[in-house]
């Protein structure tokens, strides 16, 4: 089984337990920015 975690393992769609912190997308906007966007249902404690 792959690690959703690592390029390898990534794969289309959300995180199928929908945990904090484990869907995310990631695109360069037409400046060259780097973005990305992480799906977070319980923060971590402390932030």
């Amino acid at each position: 089984m792959l690690d959703r975690g690592t390029p390898e393992g990534r794969v289309s769609g959300p995180d199928p337990k929908r945990t904090s912190y484990g869907s995310f997308a990631a695109f360069h906007d037409v400046d060259g920015n780097g973005w990305a966007l992480q799906e977070v249902t319980t923060r971590l404690p402390g932030w």
